[in-house]
């Protein structure tokens, strides 16, 4: 894993001072790959490329970056891991396609000799791994950036022009635009008089989801390079892109697999079984050690049970646990489960007991680690378990991330089928009488039902259509304007598809999955030099998952709903019933009573901030409103509180 890092400028620069400032950027990103720094340059065509390096496969300086292909046509700076590269050395030897021995053993030299092969575009689509890259192709002068199909490795690509974002700047002389891209957008920080412009676009969007979804950035005319996606910048005489739009591809198509299901329970389950064991054994190679995040849910459960069957000795296992101080703790600790299931699988095993006060210390800097807004709370235990794992000396975790997305885990995809029937036989006035017992007393204690009841109340009272209760129970607030004079939150691609539940199911993978789950995992753990793999992501997995009937997903009868049916029936295998049926929880804290107690003080203080109002388009008087409603226990604001604050911490450190 590691950080990379290129800019592509049409006009003559000071290059000793670019150097050093290229250099100072590449730092910005040394937490993403500590072990190694390397940079190349093409001054005929302004091209600079540059690799922070977090070692992990082929230790050696074989394995250094930015890299040349052997012909010398290509180089590259990559950020993942390609998990059947040595699949695919064994098909280019059998084909007779490489030129010349191997110089190493990583996964970089493989892809760039596919590219050679192959070409690009048919060389990504034997990838399996999780990617964020970009290729210089030195005949035909063309720059491509890459990024793989969920979008688990970030890449953020943009145009600086010396109207807009460069001022009185002595590194950059003319006109035409600079094009560069980057693993994260701290690195623009370097770049002297540099103006970075917010997107009043993308600030709308952040309050309303507490992040930003891809392509948005949250400065103007920087932007996320799409999940799934190839962008291709060529030249024009002078050697540069001419401030043309680049050329968009689209390499996996998977909507087709929806049509494709099985027939039989027994097969799915078999290939499904067979897919994991797959997708496990190819994310565990490593020459550094691994471990497994292990919460005691389903998906965790599962990928540590046959991570542990397909290793000899104890595989280390990680979680956090939470001391109960009368604040909720109890709610959400699950360490009970995970060390239950850890003895049970003979797990080496670390938990740490957590409790408010631990988390005092990392929340004013933890917007630094997300370098643009972010606002889901389960990014404070997942930074915490991240740098605990990396403590330990393993450097490569596994996560569950992406079963509930494939596999029906969230509450949303079985309750807005539901609504939707309701709501035919419930007249409007009804609507309104559920929604003026928000307040009622039933719930108060209880920060986290309460915020599931407020967004059940407002998904029903937005039931006319399956993409009004998604982005309902989505966001926030049910306007924005509530609160801000911001109006225009840009409109998603929403899919829709015949059946409900997979609609959502669809559009968690294709929107929620890649701008908040992804982006929370991903900066957590690179910002303390921790990789993570996600075994469910494999998209051979995926595109197995895909072809899974709903109700083999989701099970209903009656009133009992059990969710990720069928990823229960292999863990029965594995693990005793009584350690797999009880409730999904969720990876968070107990952030609506935290903030009445332990982190009232800070919260108070960021809040009252007189810069917080000043060309934020916030509005103090309601948000002073919200947080004494909240303190007071009239409503659970807790989550649009946390997205503010998180906003204002963005702020005090950019």
């Amino acid at each position: 894993m590691c950080g990379i890092l290129g800019f592509w400028f049409p006009t003559e620069i000071d290059n000793d001072y670019f150097s050093s400032i290229f250099n100072s950027m590449s730092k910005r990103l040394s937490h993403r790959g500590p072990d190694n720094f390397g940079k190349w340059h093409d001054p005929a065509f302004g091209i600079n490329f540059a690799h922070q390096r977090l070692s992990i496969l082929d230790l050696s300086s074989s394995g250094n970056q930015p890299m040349k292909s052997q012909n010398g046509r290509y180089i590259i700076t990559f950020n993942g891991e390609i998990y059947n590269h040595l699949q695919l050395r064994k098909s280019l030897e059998d084909e007779n396609l490489t030129h010349s021995e191997w110089n190493g053993k990583s996964d970089t030299e493989t892809l760039l000799a596919c590219i050679e092969a192959y070409g690009l575009e048919i060389a990504v689509k034997k990838l399996v791994g999780m990617f964020a890259f970009a290729v210089w192709d030195r005949k035909l002068k063309q720059l491509y950036l890459v990024r793989d199909r969920f979008g688990e490795k970030p890449l953020f690509w943009g145009l600086l022009n010396s109207k807009t974002n460069l001022k009185n700047n002595s590194i950059f002389k003319g006109d035409l635009p600079i094009l560069f891209f980057a693993s994260e957008l701290s690195i623009l920080k370097e770049l002297p008089e540099v103006n970075l412009e917010v997107d009043p676009e993308s600030q709308a969007s952040f309050l309303n989801y507490g992040y930003i979804p891809e392509p948005l950035s949250i400065y103007k005319n920087i932007h996320k390079l799409p999940a799934n996606t190839i962008y291709k910048f060529s030249s024009n005489s002078e050697g540069f892109f001419s401030n043309k739009e680049p050329e968009r591809i689209k390499y996996w198509d998977f909507v087709h697999l929806l049509d494709d299901k099985y027939t039989s329970s027994e097969e799915a389950i078999i290939n499904l079984e067979y897919g994991l064991e797959r997708s496990i054994k190819d994310q565990s190679i490593s020459d550094v050690p691994m471990g497994v995040f292990l919460s005691g849910g389903i998906d965790s459960s599962l990928i540590t049970s046959i991570f542990q069957e397909q290793n000899s000795r104890p595989i280390k296992s990680f979680s956090i646990g939470f001391k109960d101080s009368g604040l909720g703790e109890k709610y959400f600790d699950e360490s009970e489960y995970s060390s239950s299931i850890a003895n049970y699988l003979g797990t080496d095993h670390t938990q740490i007991q957590l409790e408010a006060k631990d988390f005092l210390n990392i929340i004013p800097n933890i917007s630094s680690v997300y370098s643009e807004p972010f606002a889901d709370p389960s990014q404070l235990p997942t930074y915490i378990l991240s740098k605990i794992t990396r403590d330990t000396g393993v450097k490569v975790a596994l996560s569950g991330d992406g079963g509930d997305e494939l596999f029906g885990g969230y509450n949303r995809h079985w309750i807005a089928p539901r609504l939707m029937r309701l709501a035919k036989y419930l007249p409007n006035n009804f609507k309104n009488i559920i929604s003026s017992i928000n307040y009622s007393s039933i719930l108060k204690n209880d920060g986290l039902n309460l915020d599931k009841y407020q967004k059940l109340v407002r998904a029903i009272n937005s039931s006319e259509s399956v993409e009004s209760i998604y982005k309902s129970l989505i966001s926030q607030w049910p306007h924005v304007s509530e609160f801000t004079s911001l109006k225009n939150i840009p409109k998603i691609d929403f899919l829709n598809l015949n059946c409900v539940s997979e609609t959502l199911l669809i559009n968690d993978l294709l929107f929620y999955l890649p701008s908040d789950i992804l982006t929370k995992v991903d900066r957590a753990s690179m910002a303390v030099g921790l990789e993570t793999r996600s075994p469910f992501l494999d998209h051979r997995l995926a595109s197995m998952a895909l072809r899974i009937p709903l109700e083999m997903k989701i099970n209903s009868k009656f009133t009992q709903v059990t969710s990720k049916w069928i990823l229960r029936k292999i863990l029965e295998k594995k693990l005793p019933k009584k350690l797999i049926n009880r409730k999904k929880v969720g990876f968070s804290v107990p952030i609506a009573k935290w903030l009445k107690g332990p982190l009232r003080n800070w919260a108070d203080n960021l809040l009252m901030e007189e810069d917080l109002y000043d060309n934020s388009y916030l509005n103090k008087n309601k948000i002073e409103k919200i947080w004494q409603d909240h303190l007071n226990s009239r409503y659970d604001h807790s989550l649009r509180l946390w997205t503010i604050l998180m906003w204002k911490s963005w702020l005090n450190s950019n």
